[in-house]
């Protein structure tokens, strides 16, 4: 089977994009695996609305001994007939020790209206800070995160191919909360990104109606070379087009 690099459609110009990171991430625990790593990875993905080319997303992860930073910039500019009519931004700057999240800040603006989540890993918990309003979530329901298949390479929660795994909990980070999803294997496919084509595992993340889908290259060290985020309005299109 063979996905030819071409957008997807529709997303409302009201409704905030998040990256599963994801790259949004959808989208798993031992940050340990990359240990190894002694520079950083700067991943670079271009970001489709219908047809056009509407922004940019980079990610840049550190390893250091058994943590990881993790620096993730987006930004999208939709114009209609050359009129900007949405624009909206997003930061991530996290730390993660062991597949656990020791502290992160995601701040986010949404056409104008922004929005910050803060997260302190203390003790057992992890306190989270949504637009100043504090929850306590216990550690062990952050194990699987939003940014774990970007970290951990090995794809340890993926079935196998065919089979679906779940329900299982996963805690978004620009949320400060979780999700249930079940995560299937779609098999080895072709796709273009980084102007090849790459045999990779095709993932889909399942939560409830609607869906997320990755593609992982195995060439690449199963970095994730094109995402695609569904919701009510539409599919966001993210294609990698870089590492350095």
């Amino acid at each position: 089977m063979n996905i030819a690099h071409s957008p997807v459609q529709s997303l409302s110009l009201s409704t905030r994009i998040p990256v599963f990171s994801l790259m949004r991430s959808l989208w798993f625990c031992c940050l340990s695996l990359l240990a190894f790593r002694v520079s950083a990875e700067v991943l670079e993905y271009d970001v489709f609305y219908k047809d056009t080319l509407s922004g940019t997303q980079s990610i840049t992860l550190t390893p250091s001994n058994s943590t990881i930073q993790v620096e993730d910039q987006m930004s999208l500019n939709i114009k209609v007939l050359f009129v900007t009519v949405y624009r909206y931004s997003e930061t991530c700057r996290a730390s993660f020790s062991n597949g656990l999240p020791l502290r992160y800040e995601y701040q986010i603006s949404d056409n104008g209206k922004t929005s910050l989540v803060v997260g302190v890993q203390s003790g057992d918990s992890l306190k989270v800070w949504k637009d100043r309003k504090e929850t306590t979530i216990p550690l062990d329901d952050t194990r699987i995160h939003s940014w774990s298949l970007h970290l951990d390479r090995s794809l340890s929660l993926v079935p196998l191919p065919g089979s679906v795994r779940g329900p299982t909990n996963m805690f978004l980070l620009e949320e400060g909360g979780g999700i249930s999803l079940s995560i299937e294997n779609a098999g080895t496919v072709n796709i273009a990104a980084v102007d090849k084509t790459w045999s990779a595992t095709h993932v889909i993340w399942h939560k409830g109606k609607y869906q997320d889908q990755v593609w992982y290259a195995s060439a690449l060290g199963n970095l994730p070379v094109r995402y695609e985020h569904e919701n009510a309005n539409g599919r966001t299109l993210f294609v990698l087009k870089s590492i350095h």
